[in-house]
């Protein structure tokens, strides 16, 4: 598996093919000191309680590096989301991206370090306000784009839903509640074709189950909205 990994860190096929490369290579590196110390001979308890202290160091650096890099990664959420309020706010709002949009606030909170008071709220006002009446959004572009072979990710209007659910639930419930009951209800049940929807009897058995387990948080949501 080293020589598959140093292989795809070589090439320059794609860019997630790199990534996911390092992403090895550091967990190979990880794993490679947790075996030399776990390696080292024991006579005693007390060379056994050294070698659980040396494997704890090594677990508790890892995750520090983790969190420094979860906090430096974040940076482009908060970034992404000044750029796409900016684009909103333009005359022909080009280049704006609903799913960006939700994604990026997603990172933000989940991960941002100085939250502003006032910028998730007036992201998730803008994400709401582009939606659709019929609970969809317009997504211009792909999410991510291969540039080599022009393959992309475009993101289902379910997966906008449930990127900013725990944000409703945890800061403006009532206020966006007609917005995820629209989603949630009003697509599903339609027998018309809305844009952005299958019709029912087209629905396939994967799409039926993503669409349970959407549905099923945007219920678990709306319960505790009104409960």
């Amino acid at each position: 598996m080293q020589s598959w990994w140093k292989k795809a860190s070589a090439s320059p096929k794609s860019r997630g093919t790199r990534a996911s490369a390092r992403f090895f290579e550091g967990g190979a590196q990880f794993f490679q000191k947790l075996r030399r110390v776990y390696k080292r001979e024991v006579a005693s308890f007390d060379d056994v309680a050294r070698v659980l202290r040396a494997a704890a160091d090594i677990w508790r650096d890892s995750s520090s590096n983790v969190r420094y890099f979860l906090r430096t990664c974040s940076q482009w959420g908060t970034t992404e989301l000044f750029r796409q309020i900016s684009l909103f706010n333009t005359e022909y709002q080009t280049g704006f991206d609903p799913g960006s949009l939700a994604f990026s606030l997603r990172i933000h909170h989940d991960f941002g370090e100085h939250k502003a008071d006032q910028l998730m709220p007036l992201a998730l006002k803008i994400l709401m306000k582009s939606q659709h009446p019929d609970g969809t959004w317009s997504t211009p572009s792909p999410f991510v784009l291969d540039p080599h072979t022009g393959s992309g990710v475009y993101v289902a209007n379910l997966e906008i839903a449930n990127a900013v659910l725990r944000i409703i639930r945890n800061t403006q419930p009532y206020e966006y509640f007609p917005n995820m009951k629209r989603i949630y209800t009003v697509a599903p049940t339609s027998t018309m074709r809305v844009a952005g929807w299958k019709k029912p009897s087209t629905l396939s058995a994967n799409w039926t189950l993503m669409f349970g387990v959407f549905t099923a948080g945007g219920v678990k949501v709306i319960s505790t909205i009104v409960t």
